[in-house]
């Protein structure tokens, strides 16, 4: 429990938390608390689940799980490690109204960080007062909104631009195609007309600091947790222009330093590795996961740009032009016929053999598996070749 306190990284890599900027300046604002390294670092995760096998049976289980991070990174993220603190039933996702059922557990971390809890050092055999902090949660976009107060719907749905979120309507849904703002100023891309018809010239958008959150949160109308019908709950209400994306002030800002921490909600990489490799993946195979469909490219016509990828019409019916980021059907076979026959070390990936066309692959670019992994990316680009590059 006190291997954060002698293990971490030397050489300026980071390889545990306790490497991290965050972790860092936690310990330098309350010293107090990092004096002491038997004091426990906690994670909290949290996502849905459907616990029937029926997929057809709508229901959303949500289990609440801490972690301990002063475990090295070996030991921290085995299962015998977490703790289920919670597990939130239901038809429906809580939702926003989540904060009711955390109300035990966030009253247990106050109680823990503020006056602590006598324990028995196994190894000394010493009586100390122990204190717990909260560092983190882990989820993917959808929990994150829950758990944040801050919605990842419309268009200032991110919440590190907040109201800067570069987004514009597009058929039936919204598009954010601001992402050259975060070029370096004279980055060749930024003059392009091919993203969206126009060259970018603003700059990042600011980093928001904690003190300008809360201030944000202070205009949010006070307002009771939950559906019951006598404290007005139920009842939608449309946003006002000073909330922004905010639909609550989350529980966790009842935590004496939640307001303080500089990274308060991570994004599960394993979703983002998932979705962003099923979208690239379905996009190049042209299956039921491409983004690229009749409506991407009306949109493209709509703006007028990249005109050899508008449809064309033939015989009352419109056809999308062959895109050089697709495979051709050939292309596509050879593909497939390679990665079902690509094998893994031992909980490097999935068994690709009855993925069909949804082939998600994972590499773990470990110290051990480097040379795997170049030796695969070299033998994959030279089977697998396009009319000009994938």
């Amino acid at each position: 429990m006190i291997w954060h306190n002698t293990g971490p990284s030397n050489d300026g890599k980071m390889y545990h938390p306790v490497d991290g900027k965050a972790w860092q300046e936690f310990d330098k604002r309350y010293s107090e608390f990092a004096k002491e390294p038997r004091n426990v670092r906690l994670g909290l995760a949290a996502d849905a689940f459907n616990p029937f096998s029926n997929m057809n049976q709508p229901y959303s289980m949500w289990p609440v799980v801490l972690t301990t991070y002063n475990t090295p990174p070996w030991l921290c993220m085995k299962e015998s490690y977490f703790m289920l603190t919670l597990l939130i039933p239901g038809p429906k996702a809580p939702a926003k109204d989540i904060d009711i059922f955390m109300r035990p557990l966030v009253d247990e971390l106050k109680m823990i960080w503020r006056d602590g809890v006598q324990m028995r050092d196994a190894s000394t055999n010493i009586v100390f007062t122990m204190h717990a902090t909260l560092l983190w949660t882990i989820n993917d976009y959808p929990a994150r909104s829950s758990l944040s107060g801050w919605s990842g719907q419309g268009y200032k749905a991110c919440a590190t631009c907040n109201k800067d979120t570069p987004s514009c309507s597009i058929t039936s849904k919204i598009a954010y195609v601001g992402h050259r703002r975060f070029f370096h100023s004279k980055h060749k891309w930024r003059d392009s007309l091919l993203f969206n018809g126009k060259k970018e010239s603003r700059k990042p958008p600011r980093r928001l600091s904690n003190a300008l959150i809360i201030k944000q949160l202070d205009r949010l109308p006070a307002c009771i947790p939950g559906k019951h019908p006598s404290y007005g709950g139920g009842v939608k209400r449309r946003r006002t222009e000073s909330e922004l994306n905010w639909t609550k002030r989350s529980i966790f800002f009842e935590l004496d330093y939640w307001c303080s921490l500089d990274l308060k909600h991570n994004i599960d990489v394993m979703h983002m590795v998932k979705n962003v490799t099923e979208s690239l993946l379905g996009t190049s195979l042209k299956n039921e996961k491409s983004k690229d469909t009749h409506k991407a490219r009306e949109d493209l016509e709509k703006w007028g740009i990249r005109e050899n990828l508008w449809l064309q019409k033939r015989n009352n019916k419109n056809y999308p032009p062959h895109p050089d980021y697709s495979f051709k059907p050939v292309n596509r076979e050879r593909f497939c016929q390679f990665i079902k026959g690509v094998r893994l070390p031992d909980g490097f990936g999935s068994n690709f053999k009855n993925k069909g066309s949804e082939v998600v692959f994972l590499l773990t670019c470990q110290k051990q598996s480097l040379t795997f992994a170049h030796s695969l990316k070299k033998k994959l680009c030279t089977i697998v070749r396009c009319e000009r590059h994938v």
